[in-house]
């Protein structure tokens, strides 16, 4: 079964009282050109699982460079084309299996492209939505360029924003600048409270940098809580792929070191600020060893299939983590579709290595709370060193909190569903 334009035209109209109004934005001629010739195509089998995840990256264009990021513009710098954009909502929503579907936003910086961009993307999503899909966006910004017309446009279709901070001035700028060398830690922050002033609640997303090894727990801490968001993510510095060097040539922190920063970072958080900042890494621990579960990707052992990132060329890869290792790359969506990722033999491959990697550690009294950790991680020689070889490395951070707690060991061992924790 296929649509029309037009179809979907009455679609979006009829539906506009029970979803967020996206007005018909002006679509030029080629694009209603692609759009006509997308939806007159057959739609792709059902393959996907009813929950999945996608990580759109929208362009490879930043207005930062990052000392760590080694996903940066070159010669080479794209943007995804509309007709990639409705090739991707299409082979999502019209996939009779899928029932709960995030679209990550992302980049580079995604605010480099104009507004206009999403709110096609959003009436396209409307108008392709199943009866009984549920539908979240979420968009991942490096903070330096919030205006009232974004705010508008994410407060109004109720977007889930991610902003990311290094924490305070002397860690944030010691690694994230602008091209031209300049700081950007003031704009960040200033966009970060105006998010927060507009009800939009922003989480941050935080590189244990070796500038934020520095400055300590508690600074950060103090910092994070001034702000007023309410969550933080607390990520591994990963390297690139080639050579396992950031862009400037240094190399990631120990993952020992990064596993001792949690520790740090949890005896001050716990339980005196818990109840006001949920710090995601340290959140999903705790209440795993109390009652099982919650799901986040890197302590689920079963992450593979329930996150998807789409490059700007069509590339499909797992995990964005996994960006620059072909042997994580599924094809491109120019040649294949979404559901297609699900049902070829690569996956399946990439369970059965998973499984196999993560074999040793199940000798571990802690597996069946980390899973053997993020299994991009152990593709890092920072973090294989850390590892006794029956250890991801964690076990010290999970038995800290099982004492606090006042645990002897993991409520139970349960097989995970995979929520996802991308990048930025």
């Amino acid at each position: 079964m296929s649509s029309s334009l037009r179809d979907l035209i009455q679609i979006s109209t009829r539906e506009a009282p029970a979803a967020s109004t996206v007005d018909m934005p002006e679509f030029a001629a080629d694009e209603k050109a692609a759009l006509e010739e997308l939806l007159a195509a057959p739609y792709p089998e059902p393959g996907l699982p009813p929950s999945v995840a996608f990580i759109i990256r929208t362009t490879r264009l930043c207005n930062l460079r990052c000392s760590y990021c080694y996903v940066c513009p070159d010669e080479s710098a794209q943007t995804m084309s509309f007709p990639l954009v409705v090739r991707t909502i299409r082979d999502a929503l019209r996939d009779r299996r899928l029932r709960d579907v995030t679209f990550y936003w992302f980049g580079g910086e995604p605010t480099l492209l104009p507004v206009t961009f999403y709110e096609k993307a959003l009436w396209l999503q409307r108008a392709l939505r199943r009866n009984g899909q549920v539908i979240h966006n979420d968009l991942i910004t490096n903070g330096t360029r919030v205006t009232d017309e974004w705010i508008r446009l994410w407060r109004d279709h109720g977007f889930r924003l991610r902003v990311s901070l290094d924490g305070p001035p002397e860690s944030h700028d010691a690694h994230r600048k602008f091209a031209g060398g300049k700081p950007t830690s003031e704009l960040v922050v200033r966009g970060i409270r105006a998010l927060v002033a507009a009800g939009l609640g922003p989480s941050v997303d935080l590189v244990v940098t070796p500038a934020v090894r520095r400055i300590g727990a508690a600074r950060l801490l103090e910092y994070v809580l001034e702000l007023g968001v309410k969550e933080l993510r607390v990520r591994y510095m990963l390297a690139s792929p080639e050579d396992g060097l950031t862009p400037d040539g240094e190399r990631p922190l120990p993952f020992s070191e990064y596993v001792g920063y949690l520790r740090d970072l949890f005896r001050i958080w716990w339980p005196r600020a818990a109840g006001k900042l949920a710090i995601q890494e340290l959140t999903d621990l705790v209440e795993t060893l109390r009652s099982g579960p919650t799901g986040l990707c890197v302590h689920s052992g079963q992450c593979f299939g329930s996150v998807y990132t789409i490059e700007p060329d069509g590339g499909v890869f797992t995990c964005d983590d996994f960006f620059g290792y072909d042997s994580h790359r599924f094809g491109n969506l120019f040649q294949m579709t979404l559901s297609d990722c699900v049902r070829g033999s690569h996956l399946r491959q990439l369970r059965q290595r998973q499984q196999i990697e993560s074999a040793d550690y199940e000798e571990c009294r802690w597996f069946s709370v980390c899973h053997g950790g993020c299994p991009r991680w152990r593709l890092s020689p920072a973090v294989s060193g850390a590892s006794d070889g029956h250890c991801c490395g964690m076990k010290r951070l999970i038995s800290d909190i099982a004492s606090a707690l006042g645990l002897a060991g993991p409520a139970r061992r349960p097989v995970r569903q995979c929520k996802t924790q991308e990048t930025t």
